[in-house]
């Protein structure tokens, strides 16, 4: 977990990292809520190999990722199960 640390230094060793890597941090555009970013293959993320999803809280103090099923599946498929 990084807490206050500058988004784009973490993102920058985060690249460098191998496939499957990930860092939690403070969301910097959700006051109060975490960003989960994971270093993927290129074609599956941004230019530097990275995904980025939300975690926000719930009214009843637990926590919720907020992603699209079918990226969630692709990002399985392509970095977990890989044969």
């Amino acid at each position: 977990m990084c807490v206050y640390a500058d988004r784009d230094r973490v993102l920058d060793r985060l690249a460098q990292q191998d496939v499957g890597s990930f860092v939690v941090r403070d969301s910097t555009t959700h006051a109060g809520c975490y960003a989960l970013s994971i270093r993927v293959d290129k074609h599956d993320a941004d230019d530097h190999g990275i995904s980025h999803f939300l975690i926000t809280r719930t009214h009843r103090g637990t926590v919720k990722l907020k992603v699209c099923s079918h990226l969630l599946i692709l990002l399985v498929r392509s970095n977990v199960c890989k044969v």
